[in-house]
């Protein structure tokens, strides 16, 4: 716990131009938006808390459990939709935490979310990364919730299991797309401890 708060503290608690006793923490999904909409009044709102330069004025800090984009990517659409800079650092998304994990990031990962997982999973700090696509296009006899890939040149086998490193912890980054292949494999994973 005493980690999460030195992380929280030291990223977000800095970088306004007066002390205040307070700081906001808002949800971007359903509170700043619905969908792609800005709800009514926001703006107005940040006008409150920011000066004319569109500076905080009030510590404020955006949450988001979305796991499709990096903390700058986020920062610069919602800079884009408020009109005003929203600094990467006053972003926190779901897998953001995860920077704190230093030691498993020079560990082999197995990285389950959806298109971009690997990026984000180096993103914020992980070297040696797989992905569940990477396993399945390796393994495709293992994926046995997919039989379109039954059939498997052996080749191809032997050279994948050159390229496989064992796993050595798993990274979730929110659903999967295929839910039922990724939880077979990672079952696998486990079950084998990391090995193929």
């Amino acid at each position: 716990m005493n980690n999460i708060h030195r992380f929280i503290q030291k990223r977000f608690f800095l970088r306004t131009r007066h002390a205040h006793p307070f700081g906001i923490v808002l949800d971007i999904d359903g509170v700043l938006f619905k969908g792609r909409n800005l709800l009514p009044r926001v703006k107005e709102a940040f006008s409150l808390i920011t000066d004319k330069n569109g500076n905080f004025v009030v510590p404020t800090v955006f949450l988001t459990n979305g796991t499709n984009s990096t903390e700058k990517i986020k920062a610069a659409q919602l800079s884009e939709q408020l009109g005003f800079r929203i600094p990467a650092d006053h972003v926190l998304m779901s897998h953001s935490p995860l920077k704190m994990f230093t030691d498993l990031h020079d560990k082999q990962v197995l990285v389950v979310g959806q298109k971009n997982a690997r990026s984000i999973a180096k993103g914020v700090g992980f070297k040696k990364v797989t992905t569940i696509d990477q396993l399945k296009n390796w393994f495709p006899h293992l994926d046995c919730t997919d039989f379109s890939r039954k059939i498997v040149d052996p080749k191809e086998t032997e050279a994948a299991r050159k390229r496989f490193k064992p796993v050595e912890a798993i990274v979730m980054l929110g659903e999967p797309l295929k839910w039922e292949s990724s939880l077979q494999l990672m079952l696998d994973c486990v079950l084998t401890h990391g090995s193929e």
